[in-house]
């Protein structure tokens, strides 16, 4: 038994980069036809940039 078997695949198509997420890479790219997979790129912290970018809440004064 393969350790990663059963366990979710992302994949992109070489071809058209087409993303993909599955248990075992088909034959064929499903919008292109092409045959050929890559794992993308790991990219830890691109969603921290919709963080970054959001706008600054107002300052807030409290009485007292």
């Amino acid at each position: 038994m393969l350790l990663l078997e059963g366990q979710k695949l992302e994949l992109v198509c070489a071809d058209c980069g087409y993303g993909i997420v599955t248990v075992s890479p088909p034959d064929a790219c499903p919008m292109c036809r092409g045959s050929s997979w890559d794992m993308p790129a790991w990219r830890p912290f691109s969603g921290l940039a919709a963080f970054r970018d959001r706008p600054e809440p107002d300052a807030v004064e409290l009485e007292g």
